[in-house]
């Protein structure tokens, strides 16, 4: 079991002690980026946005704004993972699955406020969220499994439990969308 210094734990890092701005500088310039991109989209967005059917300027628009958010995602995540580890168990996990799902309710909230109205957006996108994290998942543990075992046995009865366990679900789940008029096309299913 590893013991953690709680003297260098506590004690502030070099970048925020007194007379050190040049660190605090270094470390937080995607706030900097972030500000100044904010501020030119909100002075010159109209011109910006007008220009978007060319293919070039829309490619440069959307790699500018897609670092600008990967960056800012980021450092929100490094800052939530510093308070994590200060704060210990169990509140550094709750400030990081609270610091993700606000970055996630954030980016759903800015789709969704793009002006037309779909009522299913936030359902698909939650949808498509949680399918492609289940899906890294198992691809991610195939790929570490193999790596490390080589090859792998499959259980076929855990197998067939597993597949019949979630046909049940999602027969159950058909049931309450539906409620049992299926293929009218009234729920979207």
């Amino acid at each position: 079991m590893r013991r953690i210094n709680t003297k260098t734990m506590n004690a502030p890092d070099d970048h925020m002690k007194p007379g050190k701005p040049a660190g605090v500088v270094r470390e937080e310039w995607i706030l900097g980026v972030s500000v100044a991109s904010s501020l030119v989209l909100l002075c010159i967005g109209k011109s910006i946005m007008a220009g978007l059917a060319n293919p070039v300027w829309l490619t440069v628009v959307f790699v500018w704004l897609f670092a600008v958010i990967l960056g800012s995602v980021a450092s929100v995540v490094r800052h939530a993972d510093h308070l994590a580890i200060r704060l210990g168990e169990p509140y550094g996990t709750l400030i990081l699955t609270l610091a993700v799902t606000v970055v996630e309710v954030i980016s759903i909230s800015a789709m969704m406020l793009h002006g037309t109205s779909k009522p299913t957006l936030v359902r698909d996108t939650l949808f498509a969220v949680v399918m492609i994290t289940l899906n890294g998942m198992v691809g991610l543990s195939l790929i570490v499994g193999g790596w490390k075992h080589r090859e792998q046995q499959i259980n076929l009865q855990e197998l067939i439990l597993d597949i019949s366990t979630m046909g049940e679900w999602c027969a159950q789940k058909r049931e309450k969308f539906t409620g049992g008029n299926e293929g009218n096309g009234e729920t979207g299913w």
